[in-house]
């Protein structure tokens, strides 16, 4: 069963998708699709990273075509790194399985049923048409790539890179605590999940098409370790008598941004570097952006209704809710 639900049909996954924009003004777009390719799967308990490669379900775009008049413009996309692909399969999802259950000797605490005893073994056998356990996607995508590389008809290019499973801020991990009477971690099985932190755009690099880089774009997050809720997951996965008790982190919020730094070269040896840096207030709002060039430092700031308790009409704002 798990190797049928595994196999990906390369034809029947392009069924029903978009081929074709057509603009007011004439011109359209056409899309150009491909099965995933990855070169690492993020497994887990514990998490890492295994070196494996193959198709898996769902498109990436491969190639789109722009057409206004009789101009044409052709955007390839290339997703390897080093030869192998930079997608990250999120888990290989199991649609059966088997183990013990350690059925226990339970008492009742708050109305709830509490284990006090591991007692009797029970084997058993689940067969499930969703995965039996909770896959490490981002966002409810299965791959995530590390790198993409966008090639235009002259032959320029745009690479861009994106934090992923491969970056140890951005890794999964185990509860802090677990209390189960399940001898097997694929069903249900809780954990921390940081996708938040993962999908963001880490840098530019901006080739010519003789190969020349002219601009590289590198952007720096804060990951604050203590901005997270937490919380106690509390699975039946089987029965009644089968429980997990998990006690993981809920991370709420995204990265912050907090400087950016544009280096542009105008030939081999002449370059110049603008940085960009984001200030914030504890309602996470950006407050102030300031941008220095060489001896020049410029500054946007930035203000909110709450910063003018006083006015009338933040006041009207706050009563009509």
């Amino acid at each position: 069963i798990n190797e049928l639900k595994q196999q990906v049909d390369t034809v029947l996954m392009k069924a029903e998708i978009l081929t074709r924009l057509t603009y007011p003004t004439g011109g359209y777009t056409e899309f150009e699709y491909e099965a995933h390719q990855y070169g690492k799967i993020a497994s887990r308990f514990p998490f890492s990273l295994e070196n494996s490669s193959g198709l898996a379900g769902g498109l990436r775009i491969r190639k789109l075509i722009d057409v206004e008049g009789e101009h044409e413009e052709v955007r390839r996309f290339n997703y390897t790194d080093g030869g192998q692909s930079s997608g990250i399969l999120s888990g290989i999802p199991l649609f059966r399985t088997e183990g013990m259950i350690i059925a226990p000797q339970t008492t009742t605490m708050f109305g709830f049923p509490f284990f006090i005893d591991k007692s009797v073994d029970h084997w058993y056998d689940i067969y499930s048409e969703r995965p039996l356990y909770i896959l490490s996607t981002t966002d409810g995508n299965n791959v995530t790539y590390s790198l993409v590389k966008e090639i235009r008809s002259d032959g320029s290019r745009i690479e861009f890179a994106y934090t992923n499973h491969d970056s140890v801020a951005c890794s999964d991990e185990l509860p802090a605590q677990r209390y189960e009477t399940l001898e097997n971690t694929c069903l249900d099985d809780a954990f921390t999940s940081r996708q938040l932190f993962r999908g963001l755009l880490k840098s530019v690099k901006r080739y010519d098409s003789s190969g020349l880089l002219v601009q590289f774009e590198n952007l720096e997050y804060a990951y604050p370790p203590g901005d997270f809720i937490r919380a106690v997951d509390w699975r039946f996965p089987c029965s009644g008598l089968v429980m997990r008790l998990s006690y993981i982190k809920l991370y709420a919020f995204h990265p912050k941004l907090f400087r950016k730094t544009v280096i542009s070269y105008f030939d081999r040896n002449t370059s110049h570097a603008e940085i960009t840096e984001y200030t914030y207030d504890s309602h996470r709002n950006l407050t102030e952006e300031t941008r220095t060039s060489g001896n020049h430092t410029v500054s946007d700031v930035y203000t909110y209704p709450g910063n003018y308790p006083d006015s009338p009409i933040y006041a009207a704002m706050s009563t009509s809710g």
